[in-house]
C-alpha cells in the first residue's frame, strides 16, 4: 500500500475497497432461520441448476459500494466490474481495491481504470476480504432458503438484495458486539481505513444509482421483492435438506 501511494501525486485522497465475486442459483444454500427450541424446520432445496454471478465491491469507511450482476465469471465480467466501480470512487480520489488471486483479477488482458490499484490478498486468505462478510449477510437475510422460479427471478432478487444492503446502511453501521449487521467488521479492516481518511478529507455518503448491467439484463432497481426474516445471531435451528 505504502508503494501504491508513493506514485500517487502528494496530497491524493486514498479510499480502500474490498472486491469478490457470489454465485446465486436455483440449486440454493440453507442457512440459519427462526424456529422452536427442539423443532427442525423445513426448508425448499431445489435441485435446477440455472444460476448468475454478484459481482461487488464496497468502501467499508464510505459507507457505499458498486456490484453487477452478470451471466459469467470471467476476464470481461471483471473489467465491466472495475469501470462500474471507479464511477463510484470519490472524484479526485484514488482507490486500492483489495481482492483475492482469482485469473480473471490479474489477468493481462484487464485495463485497469487510472483511479484504481489492485493488491491482491495472499492465496487461500479469504478471510482477509471484508466483502465475504457482505456476502454472509445477504444470504442469511434475502438470498437463502428459496426457490428461484427463473433466471430473472435470480437476478431480481440479487438487485434487490445489494441495493437494500447499501440504501439501509448495512456497509457503514457503526459496530456493535455481537451484531451480524456490523458487516464491515474484520480485524485489520478498520485500521486499513483509518491509514486511508488520513490522506484525505471526509466525504459525505453517496447513493446508489440505477445502471444497466451487460448484455441488457436488468441493472439495479428498487422493486421490492419478498425479504427472509430473523437475525442469525438469536437462538435457532439450522436447516436440514
Amino acid at each position: 500500500m505504502a508503494e501504491i501511494r508513493e506514485d500517487l501525486a502528494p496530497g491524493t485522497p486514498v479510499e480502500v475497497w474490498f472486491q469478490d465475486e457470489m454465485r446465486v442459483g436455483q440449486k440454493n444454500k440453507l442457512t440459519y432461520r427462526w424456529a422452536r427450541t427442539g423443532s427442525r424446520p423445513r426448508a425448499a432445496h431445489d435441485q435446477r441448476t440455472q444460476s448468475t454471478y454478484l459481482f461487488g465491491a464496497v468502501c467499508p469507511e464510505r459507507g457505499t459500494g458498486a456490484a453487477l450482476v452478470l451471466p459469467a465469471c470471467n476476464t470481461e465480467a471483471m473489467q465491466l466490474h472495475l469501470d462500474e466501480i471507479a464511477t463510484k470512487i470519490t472524484p479526485g480520489a484514488h482507490a486500492i481495491l483489495l481482492l483475492d488471486q482469482a485469473g480473471w483479477h490479474g489477468a493481462k488482458a484487464l485495463k485497469v481504470p487510472s483511479n484504481i490499484s489492485l493488491l491482491q490478498f495472499p492465496p487461500r486468505a479469504p478471510e482477509l476480504n471484508s466483502q465475504e462478510n457482505i456476502w454472509q449477510f445477504m444470504r442469511q437475510n434475502w438470498l437463502s432458503n428459496r426457490v428461484f422460479k427463473s433466471f430473472d427471478n435470480i437476478t431480481d432478487h440479487c438487485c434487490y438484495a445489494w441495493n437494500t444492503l447499501i440504501v439501509e446502511n448495512h456497509v457503514h453501521r457503526a459496530p456493535r458486539l455481537g451484531s451480524s449487521r456490523s458487516v464491515n467488521l474484520r480485524n485489520g479492516i478498520t485500521r486499513l481505513a483509518a491509514s486511508a481518511a488520513e490522506q484525505r478529507d471526509e466525504v459525505a455518503a453517496p447513493c446508489m444509482s440505477g445502471k444497466e448491467h451487460c448484455e441488457g439484463r436488468r441493472g439495479f432497481g428498487h422493486d421490492r421483492l419478498p425479504v427472509a426474516t430473523g437475525s442469525p445471531q438469536a437462538s435457532r435451528t439450522a436447516n436440514r435438506e
